[in-house]
């Protein structure tokens, strides 16, 4: 339930509260720090758009660093999807009609969150126009 309520949470300020600045000019992430990401968690979750809409009803694969599919879902009808448990380590996320990104899946990251402010940490992927990812953290 509560997971439930944060991706709600983390839903709606994708939708109404980011900028709808997009990089309109090429199929490749124009900043090179949107190419790849380093999370923290046991999973990767997130949302797909392009041109700020959801992206439905999309194929999406993870393949582990040899290029083993390791995980295959569909986004639902608001383009968010939620992997099953993964371990550490570096990820390739394909969605069909959108592109592929990097993964760097570093548990290491959710204990020095722990140690900051004393809570637990979930962690959700945006996957934006052009191949660009990032990500929203949010503590609980």
């Amino acid at each position: 339930m509560q997971r439930t309520a944060i991706r709600a949470a983390l839903f709606s300020a994708l939708m109404f509260g980011f900028p709808t600045t997009m990089c309109f000019a090429s199929s490749l992430c124009r900043d090179p720090n949107q190419r790849s990401v380093e999370i923290g968690g046991n999973f990767a979750e997130g949302w797909v758009g392009k041109h700020n809409k959801p992206l439905v009803h999309a194929e999406v694969l993870l393949y582990s660093s040899s290029g083993k599919i390791i995980w295959s879902g569909i986004t639902d009808d608001k383009g968010t999807f939620s992997t099953s448990e993964l371990l550490p380590g570096d990820y390739r996320i394909v969605v069909s009609g959108w592109g592929s990104a990097h993964i760097l899946l570093n548990r290491d990251l959710d204990r020095q969150w722990r140690e900051k402010y004393g809570q637990a940490s979930d962690w959700w992927l945006i996957l934006s126009d052009h191949n660009c990812i990032s990500y929203m953290q949010h503590g609980n």
